[in-house]
């Protein structure tokens, strides 16, 4: 992993990220990647009919990050987060949500 990171990396970087205790990233992690995604989420409007599906079921996903988060389960609330948020994404992709703040519409610039 440390050749890895070092080519994305400086050396010094590489030690803090080696230092970091994990649980700790992924406490970090989980709270900005359910800002993010409730963000993302409150944003959406829906442009076609199975985008109000898509837009549900990324709900239910950040309901579940929630549970598993309160239950201590901080590895599967953050894959609940990214399903929601990735979900999200690909429906604005392909035009059955729209959102100002949307990942897509900043890639498109």
């Amino acid at each position: 992993m440390k050749d890895h990171l070092k080519k994305v990396m400086s050396n010094s970087q590489v030690s803090e990220v080696q230092k970091t205790s994990p649980q700790k990233v992924l406490l970090s992690h989980l709270a900005r990647y359910t800002r993010i995604t409730s963000d993302a989420l409150a944003c959406a409007r829906v442009q076609k009919p199975t985008g109000k599906k898509c837009l549900a079921l990324a709900q239910q996903y950040v309901s579940d990050a929630t549970y598993f988060a309160s239950k201590g389960d901080r590895v599967r609330a953050f894959a609940c987060l990214n399903y929601a948020h990735g979900l999200l994404d690909c429906a604005a992709m392909l035009g059955l949500i729209v959102g100002p703040t949307s990942d897509i519409e900043r890639w498109k610039k």
